[in-house]
């Protein structure tokens, strides 16, 4: 339980302060770092009881859906590396895999096993 001084403390801090003390927790809370925050024994239980203030809970569910959108865009930009090689494979871009074919007339290389086409 909080101490009464921490809870004094935080019943006179404005409306405005406390919004700001819960976005500061909350973005603890995202860090890990949630215990050392000044408020963590007002503001846990609160928070574990689903006692969020709803305009500081709305920026934090904006935050992340913003933050899935651009992680979403990213790896529609930047392929995962697992898939480069297979990529190199199929499109056939790498200077050594067009060195080996070339040894090959069009005729024998295709009788030959490729990269697998999935």
């Amino acid at each position: 339980m909080a101490s009464i001084d921490l809870f004094t403390t935080w019943t006179q801090l404005s409306e405005a302060q406390q919004l700001n003390e819960w976005r500061a927790f909350l973005t603890s809370l995202d860090a890990g770092d949630a215990g050392y925050h000044r408020y963590y024994p007002v503001l846990m239980p609160l928070w574990d009881r689903g006692e969020v203030p709803a305009i500081v809970e709305d920026e934090a569910m904006s935050a992340y859906e913003t933050e899935l959108r651009e992680q979403a865009e990213w790896e529609a930009r930047n392929p995962p590396a697992a898939d480069a090689w297979m990529d190199r494979c199929i499109l056939g871009d790498d200077p050594s895999e067009a060195t080996f074919w070339d040894r090959y007339n069009p005729e024998a290389a295709d009788r030959l096993p490729r990269c697998p086409p999935f």
